[in-house]
């Protein structure tokens, strides 16, 4: 069943600044809100199943039959969804659907220069991140942080209304970041060799494995990867704090 994440009005104000960002940095005018079209494309080609809920189908006019709409774009060999609105319900559209998809966040992380730590954001706790339905991504960033502990025992976490970074002593060492989901945990890592890295998750079956414009290696951990991958997870991670480190 698809979740519907209602975000409170900071997290809404922190949404739009951040698509206003991605605007700019993507020089597309507001006018012409391409990001819409393009975050809906990426979002149907990694799940495209989700769409076929009729409640996704209604919100952006999605059909296989072009005759069906005003003005259809295809987000696939196959489907269509309607353009012919005005940027405001484009907006709003973008909106509830990231939110529904649970990666409003994401969307720094595909479209921007922009890390996550990069943007000015409110000091939380764990229990801010249960609260909004993360549990089972919160109980990842524990098993990550316990992964951690057997490299430096004086590494904590350090929760933030967008992000969940990493405190050494006290003080804020960010080489690695996390973003709690409702089923899973993503993880910005520092390294050198990004290649490598990224070809040694995917073989190790890591899912959504990207690297970022600063150089950040962002993928996927969920309950399977710690259960068998925890000393990839491990050695990606003693990388990345020496590297910091020194």
């Amino acid at each position: 069943m698809l979740c519907s994440v209602l975000c409170n009005l900071h997290d809404q104000t922190f949404f739009i600044q951040s698509v206003c960002t991605l605007l700019h940095h993507l020089d597309i005018p507001t006018k012409n809100f391409k990001l819409n079209y393009h975050v809906i494309k990426s979002l149907f080609e990694e799940n495209p199943s989700a769409f076929y809920h009729h409640e996704i189908k209604t919100l952006l006019g999605l059909s296989s039959n072009l005759d069906d709409l005003r003005t259809g774009v295809p987000i696939s060999s196959s489907y269509f969804i309607e353009a012919n609105i005005d940027n405001n319900s484009k907006f709003r559209r973008l909106k509830t659907l990231l939110a529904k998809f649970d990666c409003e966040e994401e969307l720094l992380i595909n479209f921007s220069d922009l890390e996550l730590d990069d943007v000015e954001t409110e000091a939380k706790d764990r229990e801010y991140w249960i609260e909004k339905g993360r549990q089972k991504g919160i109980e990842l960033a524990d098993d990550c942080l316990h992964i951690l502990n057997e490299i430096d025992p004086e590494i904590s976490l350090n929760y933030n209304q967008s992000y969940i970074g990493i405190s050494h002593k006290k003080k804020k060492n960010n080489f690695v970041i996390f973003l709690p989901k409702q089923n899973f945990l993503r993880a910005h890592v520092m390294v050198n060799d990004t290649e490598k890295w990224a070809n040694e998750l995917s073989t190790n079956k890591f899912k959504n494995i990207s690297i970022g414009k600063r150089g950040r290696l962002k993928f996927r951990i969920d309950k399977s990867n710690i259960a068998s991958n925890s000393q990839t997870i491990k050695e990606i991670f003693k990388e990345s704090y020496e590297s910091w480190m020194s």
